[in-house]
C-alpha cells in the first residue's frame, strides 16, 4: 500500500522533473521512489573505506578491477613498521 508524501521543490527542478519524466516514461513517484530505495540500501550495506567513496568522483583515476584499499593499506602499514 502506498502513502502520499508532500514535497517542496522549487518550480524549475520541477519543470526538468516533469520533462525527464516523460521521456523516460516514468512517474515521478517511481522516480523518487526508486532513489529513496537507493539511498536507504546504501545506509545498509557495509561500510565503505574513504577511497571507495571518493573513487567515484573523479573519472580520470584509472583504478584496476580487482584494486582492494584496505589491503593495500595493510600492505603499506607493514611495510613502513617492519623497516
Amino acid at each position: 500500500m502506498n502513502t502520499k508524501l508532500t514535497l517542496s521543490i522549487e518550480p524549475e527542478l520541477i519543470k526538468e522533473i516533469k520533462k525527464y519524466s516523460h521521456q523516460k516514461g516514468i512517474s515521478i513517484s517511481k522516480i523518487v521512489q526508486d532513489y529513496f530505495t537507493i539511498l536507504t540500501q546504501k545506509n545498509k550495506q557495509k561500510k565503505k573505506s574513504a577511497v571507495d567513496e571518493l573513487s567515484g568522483m573523479i573519472e580520470d583515476l584509472d583504478i584496476p578491477e580487482n584494486f582492494n584499499a584496505e589491503t593495500e593499506r595493510e600492505k603499506y602499514l607493514l611495510k613502513k613498521h617492519l623497516k
